[in-house]
């Protein structure tokens, strides 16, 4: 009795494994749970949002990445994840987001907010050949 009810609780309660972000030198990567990587470089970002996702009892704040040479497609990543806060000063100092971005998405509790905290024009491509 007392293995099916903690089986029970395991799978009522505990979360199933969840993305996290790393910070690298150029940028940050986004790990899927099962180690897949895409990777972020402050230089190809062109557009960051910000919204909220209303979690009936909670919520959720997203930030996502438009990257230029994806346009269209944003690669989002969750305040849940581990490594979301380590964002922040790298937000501002590499992309100048305004700091208090977060806050303002917080309020008022249980609205989208959705923000687009940057907009800019895509970079040309990365000249991979390491010429000039």
């Amino acid at each position: 009795m007392l293995k099916w009810l903690l089986d029970r609780y395991r799978r009522t309660y505990e979360r199933p494994p969840q993305a996290h972000v790393e910070i690298a030198d150029d940028g940050f990567a986004v790990v899927s749970p099962d180690g897949a990587r895409s990777l972020v470089r402050w230089s190809r970002v062109v557009t960051v949002v910000t919204y909220k996702n209303d979690n009936f009892s909670t919520d959720e704040i997203i930030i996502a990445f438009e990257l230029a040479e994806r346009p269209g497609e944003l690669l989002e990543v969750s305040e849940e994840w581990r490594g979301f806060h380590d964002l922040f000063p790298l937000l501002e100092e590499k992309l100048g987001l305004v700091p208090n971005w977060y806050e303002e998405v917080m309020q008022p509790p249980f609205a989208r907010n959705h923000r687009v905290l940057l907009q800019r024009t895509p970079p040309p491509p990365d000249d991979a050949s390491g010429s000039g």
